[in-house]
């Protein structure tokens, strides 16, 4: 039976930057980037802009989710896992890889149709 290894410094620096690196981009994007350029310019660029920088922030997202996950399964084997933990690893790959499906299929491809 395996045995649940210590991660490495270097892993949890890892996942400690991933984390706060989509942590600190939300806030940005949240509460600081869209209020700004509300007030700044005018309605038609600010779709402009946000028609671009969404779908980047969006997918960069999605990426340090999938590798927090990443890291997670590797230094925690599915033999030392619950059943429910085990149920949880492939059921949010499955949610983030939907979360990369949908919107590039519904959202973006609509919105800069609404500007014109």
């Amino acid at each position: 039976m395996p045995m649940e290894g210590e991660p490495s410094s270097l892993a949890k620096v890892a996942q400690l930057v991933i984390l706060s690196l989509a942590w600190g981009m939300q806030i940005w994007v949240t509460f600081i980037s869209g209020f700004v350029l509300i007030r700044s310019v005018s309605r038609h660029t600010f779709g402009l802009v946000q028609s671009k920088l969404f779908p980047f922030y969006f997918y960069t997202l999605v990426a340090c989710a999938v590798l927090n996950l990443s890291i997670f399964a590797c230094y925690h084997p599915r033999e030392l896992l619950s059943t429910g933990e085990t149920l949880q690893v492939p059921l949010r790959g499955q949610l983030y890889f939907s979360l990369l499906q949908v919107p590039s299929q519904w959202s973006y491809p609509a919105g800069p149709r609404f500007l014109g």
